[in-house]
Parts: C-alpha cells; sequence; structure tokens
C-alpha cells in the first residue's frame, strides 16, 4: 500500500498486472577523455538499434510537412526542423572544407558515415556528379567588401567592420546578382552563408566594439557617425558610455549587416535559407545580437570553441532571443597521438583518436537534447599540415574512432534526438538517468515492470536514479523494496531531479504503466472492477459506487501534502463519506482491492450545493 510519501501529480489508478514487450536497445553511459593531464567526463551512446531510412537529401521519411522544392524550416511538436525540398524533416550532419583525393568516391563516402551535408568550404564541384549532397556556399560580404580600399582595410585591422558604409550595401548587391542569383534554383543548396567570423564582439585584442568605433580618428567617417549619433540617440549630448550601452551597441552594428545582406540575398534568391555569419568567440554570447539576427537570418549559425558539452543556458538563449533555429558551424578536437605539432587551431587538444570519438559523441549528444538545434558540421574533412582537425589524415586514411562514432550519431539522427530531446522512442515510454536536469547515464524503459534485478541489468542502481522523462500518458511508480514493496512514490510527469520530491527512501524497483488523463484512471484496470467517486467538485458528501463487493475494500484519503485524513472500509456497492470537515483543496482516494490499488483524485469546494 502507499503511504504519507506518495506523490500524485494526476488522477492515477494503478494495476499490479505487468506487461513486458520486447525492446530495442536504447541507452548511454559515461566515459572518460583526456585532455592534456586531466580527465573530461563524456556522454557516448553505448546502444541504440533503431534506424530509419533517408530521403533523397537525408531528411526523415518517417515524417513529412508541407514540400516547397527547396530547404525550408519548421517548427514541429515545439521543435525547429529544416525540412528537406520533398517536405521530409532534416537534420544536418555536415562536415567542412570537404574535397576530392584519395580512392573516395564523393558524395558516396560522406553518405555511407550518416553524413548529408557538405558544409562551408567544400568542393562544390563534387556535386557535378549523378549523385548529389546538400551543400551550403558561403559568400564572405564583409570581407569582400573590406579588401576594397585601405581604409576599410584599416577599420578591419582594428576591429571594426564598416557596415555603415554605403558601399558595402552596393557590394552586397553585387555579390548576390553575381554569384547567388545563379543558384536560386538549385534544390540542393541548404542555404547560404555572407561571412564567417567578423570580429564584432568585445575582446582584449581591440576593446569594446563602441569604443572602437567611436576612436575613429576621421570623425566624418560613416562608422564613428553612425556610432555616435545612436549614442545621441540614447544619452543626448556630453554622454557617458555605461555597460549596457556597449552590450547593446553590438546588436545595433549586427542587425545593420544582417539587414542589408539578407536584403540583397533575398532580392535575388528568394528561395534559400539566409544562415547567418558564422558567430564566434564572444558574440555567441551577446543576447543582442541574437535578438537583431532573428529579424532576418533564417536560421543562426555558430561556431563552438572551449566548450566541452553545449550547455543548456546558452542554447536556450541563441533560441529563445533570436526566435529561429541553430546551427553549430564548427566545433573539433585534435589528438596528441598523429605526432604532428598540433600548436595551431582552437579545438580541444586530447590524448588519443579515441578521445576525440569520445568528444565527438559528448558535444552532438549535447547539442540533441535542445530544440532549436537542427545541425551541426564538424571542422573538418581532412587535417591540415600542422595539427590534426580531419576525419581522414593527409593521405585520405579514416581515423576510425571518429569515422565510427560519426556513423554511429549520425545513422539514427532522427530517433536519436527524439530520444535526447523527449526521453522516449519507439516502444520505450521513459527514460531515467543518472544525472541532474536529464543528465549522464540513460536507459530507455518501455512498459514493464522492473525488479532490482532488471534495473541492475540495465546498469543503473536505485542510488544512479537522479531524473526522470515520461511519455504523456503513462506513469511511474517507485518503491523502496527490490521487488514492488515497502514506501513508493508514483509521478505522472518529468523531473529534473528525485531530490525535489523530497523522497525518504531509495529507490529500489519500479514500475512503468499506462496512465488515461481523461478519465483518471490506470488503462487496463476497469475491465476487472469498476468503481466511480462523485460528485466531482464535492462538499459535505463523497459516495463511492462499485458493482459489487465481495470483501471490505480499504479506502484511504490523502490530502494535498501526502498526509492521510481519512481511513475507511468500503463494505456495500454504495457508500457515502462525510466530508464536512475537510477543507476546500484537492485530495487523493486510494482504495486497495486484494494487493490492486486505485486512485482518484477529487477536489472539495465549499461554494457547491
Amino acid at each position: 500500500m502507499l503511504n504519507q510519501h506518495t506523490i500524485l501529480l494526476f488522477i492515477i489508478i494503478q494495476s499490479i498486472a505487468g506487461f513486458s514487450p520486447v525492446m530495442a536497445q536504447y541507452s548511454i553511459n559515461i566515459e572518460q577523455a583526456q585532455v592534456k593531464s586531466a580527465l573530461k567526463e563524456t556522454r557516448v551512446l553505448e546502444q541504440f538499434d533503431s534506424e530509419i531510412k533517408f530521403s533523397q537529401y537525408g531528411g526523415c521519411l518517417e515524417k513529412r510537412v508541407e514540400e516547397t522544392g527547396f530547404f525550408s524550416m519548421k517548427k514541429v511538436d515545439g521543435a525547429w526542423y529544416l525540412v528537406d525540398p520533398d517536405g521530409y524533416l532534416y537534420y544536418s550532419v555536415g562536415i567542412n572544407s570537404v574535397v576530392k583525393g584519395g580512392e573516395f568516391v564523393l558524395p558516396d563516402s560522406l553518405y555511407a558515415i550518416s553524413s548529408n551535408t557538405m558544409g562551408s568550404w567544400s568542393d562544390e564541384t563534387i556535386n557535378e556528379g549523378e549523385l548529389k549532397m546538400a551543400y551550403t556556399p558561403r559568400f564572405n560580404m564583409m570581407l569582400t567588401y573590406k579588401n576594397t580600399t585601405q581604409r576599410t582595410k584599416n577599420l578591419y585591422n582594428d576591429g571594426i567592420i564598416p557596415v555603415f558604409d554605403p558601399g558595402f550595401e552596393n557590394m552586397c548587391n553585387q555579390i548576390a546578382s553575381a554569384s547567388i542569383s545563379p543558384l536560386k534554383n538549385d534544390p540542393y543548396i541548404l542555404g547560404h552563408f555572407s561571412d564567417n567570423e567578423l570580429p564584432i564582439y568585445d575582446n582584449t585584442t581591440y576593446g569594446y566594439l563602441l569604443d572602437r568605433f567611436l576612436k575613429i580618428a576621421d570623425k566624418n567617417d560613416p562608422n564613428y557617425l553612425a556610432a555616435n549619433n545612436w549614442m545621441l540617440g540614447r544619452k543626448g549630448e556630453n554622454y557617458y558610455i555605461a555597460a549596457t550601452d556597449r552590450e547593446e551597441f553590438h546588436g545595433y552594428v549586427m542587425g545593420t549587416y544582417y539587414r542589408i545582406v539578407n536584403t540583397a540575398i533575398k532580392k535575388y534568391d528568394p528561395n534559400h535559407l539566409y544562415l547567418g555569419s558564422r558567430l564566434h568567440g564572444g558574440a555567441k554570447d551577446k543576447p543582442s545580437i541574437f535578438r537583431e539576427a532573428g529579424k532576418y537570418v533564417d536560421v543562426i549559425s555558430i561556431n563552438v570553441y572551449n566548450v566541452w558539452t553545449p550547455e543548456k543556458e546558452a542554447m536556450d538563449m541563441w533560441a529563445n532571443e533570436s526566435g529561429k533555429p541553430f546551427l553549430v558551424t564548427e566545433f573539433y578536437a585534435k589528438a596528441e597521438d598523429t605526432g604532428m605539432p598540433n600548436t595551431d587551431g582552437a579545438g580541444w587538444l586530447v590524448k588519443t583518436q579515441e578521445d576525440r570519438a569520445r568528444f565527438f559523441e559528448n558535444f552532438t549528444l549535447g547539442l540533441l537534447t535542445h530544440p532549436g538545434s537542427v545541425g551541426f558540421h564538424y571542422f573538418k574533412y581532412i587535417d591540415k599540415d600542422t595539427y590534426n582537425t580531419g576525419l581522414v589524415d593527409l593521405n585520405f586514411n579514416w581515423y576510425a574512432p571518429l569515422k565510427n562514432s560519426f556513423y554511429k550519431i549520425g545513422k539514427n539522427i532522427y530517433q536519436l534526438r527524439n530520444f535526447m530531446m523527449n526521453g522516449f522512442v519507439a516502444d520505450g515510454v521513459a527514460t531515467i538517468f543518472s544525472g541532474k536536469d536529464y543528465g549522464r547515464k540513460a536507459r530507455l524503459l518501455a512498459e514493464k515492470h522492473y525488479t532490482a534485478i532488471d534495473l541492475d541489468n540495465k546498469n543503473i542502481s536505485g542510488s544512479s536514479i537522479v531524473s526522470i522523462k515520461i511519455k504523456p500518458g503513462y506513469q511511474m511508480v517507485l518503491y523502496s523494496g527490490n521487488s514492488f514493496d515497502g514506501d513508493s512514490s508514483i509521478i505522472t510527469g518529468n523531473v529534473t531531479s528525485i531530490e525535489d520530491l523530497g523522497l525518504s527512501f531509495q529507490i529500489n524497483s519500479l514500475k512503468v504503466l499506462p496512465f488515461n488523463s481523461s478519465t483518471g484512471f490506470y488503462q487496463g484496470f476497469l475491465d476487472e472492477r469498476q468503481i466511480d467517486v462523485f460528485p466531482n467538485p464535492f462538499n459535505n458528501f463523497l459516495e463511492i459506487k462499485m458493482a459489487e463487493v465481495q470483501q471490505p475494500l480499504e479506502l484511504l484519503i490523502y490530502n494535498g501534502v501526502g498526509r492521510i485524513v481519512g481511513t475507511y472500509l468500503l463494505t456495500d456497492v454504495s457508500q457515502k463519506i462525510d466530508t464536512q470537515a475537510f477543507p476546500s483543496g484537492i485530495f487523493t482516494l486510494s482504495i486497495t482491492d486484494n494487493g490492486n490499488i486505485q486512485f482518484k483524485k477529487v477536489l472539495k469546494m465549499k461554494d457547491i450545493n
């Protein structure tokens, strides 16, 4: 029998009857990767048996929306997706700087490891063959413009993008007309990048962005005038620069940039997505940039370095401030075991190729948890002369551990994303995690009763159940005993930390059961015995009505904090309970019949006639 520690989040009825379907294995484990002399915890995909067929572009054949003939984007069930030209949901699994060489046939060798996108800097002539792959042209609009005069070069070298120059808008239109317009009917273009890693944030090299603009020596320069007029509009004459001014100025500069670039791109190519400018460094931490980008960019592109695991707070900011999905367009680790100097490059330096693969799995699993993420592009396809960035070495030989991890993640990308976001996939209906906020180890559970032995077989102990995700329409009953005995607690929604429930026992067994929220009863038990409780809401009495009573049934009534406020024996098919002394509020009825327990949640309102 459930005691006062029971937590009832919805109306629940539980049955002893069990059900044990055969289920594929879905699990995430914890390993260690060596970074210099330290060890970093990494989540790795241990087993994920589900595999689906892809559309010709690499989209998910199991989910289709309106087709446009070009790549688009759509939010489905609260999560962003790209959409391929045929209307299938699409998550971009890309590789940067793909080039021809070795014995590979491209893009076949990329499809073979479950990549579906050629990222930035790739050789686009690869798509001249019969088999093609989505690709992402980049046009260097600001970089091209800054090289037009010595003045603009000097500004750029001082960390100032001359976005307020009238000539920049003219240059964007020239590039769009000459280079983008001819591509407007190509269905394999995922979207356009306009630049890469512009110097548009505060840093120790250049100082504050606003201060850089205001220090321009030529006070007739349009970039100085724009910054000065912006401050005059905020503060008036004799203004002083506050921290909020410096922060918001990032948005003013980049909002101007994105507006100009987007207008030019869409004028000459209204069919394709604008993927932004590949933000990096401190720019990826500036909410004002994302707010302004969201007005003009279809997808926010971000190069992410010095981050071992993508942080939820950062991803929330990217998606929430912009109102748009995001695409991580660079990340990597390099390994010491190649013998390369590895002194260049921003990626993590790890010990071995196996550590590179662990980093890749940990990083991409983190991205897949977020509904704003629509893809990742690994940097890059082939090593550079002095450092180990590639999936292949300089002789076009695969680094086997990274190749295998890339395939392991990519071959299940759509089911895996469902698993990481929702905690259920295929015939699984709940997931238990060994870390708070759905972190660390993860084990998918089917509708079934799990003894202590069953949990042990999944390499999960009761003490390591820390957070839980449950599919709507299901509940989980937690027990202190090894076989569904002892203290118990019931949950019917996601739990970020078991500690928050205030349990006084360690979980040693559990049941995953269906739950019909429309009736308030456990599905399947009503066929055995119909029990009605009315009226609901109630005031002075409750009536319990049953088809038959073969033996006395125990009725317990719990108040809103789980304390028993009434104990009764039900001996008749219809029995009234005096509730005049009960205060207003929510109560839970527990009825026990031969070990089976049914629950009903009811509401007392004193103004009921």
